[in-house]
């Protein structure tokens, strides 16, 4: 965010590329109105533990192959995303909806999973939680999966 020295309403930059977004404070402050977290998100409430990360391949720029963009959507359930992520090795998440101004691609090629309690019974019930890796070569960042699958699609790369 960059607020102009005489003041007024604040202007919003994409911080990896520079780029001037058509945002405003009220569109932000729209977006983040209903946020809740992730119902799988790992957190310090519950004793959690993280497998390692899996790698699907190396990172990779979006921008690089464009035909994602008329790719359609994967129909995945969050139970099938692991599988269609190591057969495809590569996909794409672009966020999406009516309260979106702009859409950044996210390369996904990896990811790990967080099991709440012992890893054999939340397994059986269901509450492991799966993190999408994205990122660039010197900073990755996970992501919840059910955070993502909420607001935006995959697309094979």
């Amino acid at each position: 965010m960059v607020r102009p020295p005489e003041g007024g309403e604040p202007q919003f930059v994409n911080a990896a590329d520079g780029e001037w977004l058509p945002e405003t404070t009220g569109s932000w402050d729209k977006q983040a109105g209903g946020y809740a977290p992730p119902r799988l998100a790992a957190g310090s409430r519950a004793p959690s533990s993280p497998a390692p990360i899996v790698y699907t391949s190396s990172r990779f720029d979006p921008y690089d192959n464009l035909l994602w963009m008329t790719a359609k959507p994967l129909a995945l359930k969050p139970d099938a995303f692991i599988g269609k992520l190591k057969t495809s090795r590569q996909l794409v998440y672009a966020a999406s909806g009516a309260e979106r101004t702009y859409s950044f691609p996210l390369p996904v090629y990896g990811y790990q999973t967080w099991t709440n309690g012992s890893p054999s019974a939340a397994e059986a019930a269901g509450t492991e939680a799966v993190y999408v890796v994205t990122g660039t070569d010197t900073a990755i960042r996970l992501i919840a999966l059910d955070a993502l699958m909420s607001s935006g699609k995959f697309v094979t790369f």
